[in-house]
């Protein structure tokens, strides 16, 4: 079965952080978004074992669109 990607915005608390757990526990592949770095998001993605990948970006600037583009899941 080929692994499903997701794309988080918004992935350092709340329903985004919550979500971007479970779905690595069930084995997605997971870019998340955050306008910070570190914090909860940055201890999931340390023992994510790579299904996380953490792109800090603010949705009001144009390196969103750069990162959807670059192809990551």
């Amino acid at each position: 079965m080929a692994t499903k990607n997701a794309l988080i915005v918004g992935a350092s608390r709340g329903l985004g952080l919550g979500l971007t757990e479970r779905l690595c526990e069930r084995g997605w592949h997971v870019a998340a978004t955050s306008r910070h770095a570190g914090g909860d998001l940055g201890a999931l993605a340390a023992r994510s074992d790579g299904s996380l990948t953490v792109e800090n970006v603010d949705i009001n600037t144009i390196r969103l669109s750069c990162v959807i583009q670059k192809g990551r899941p």
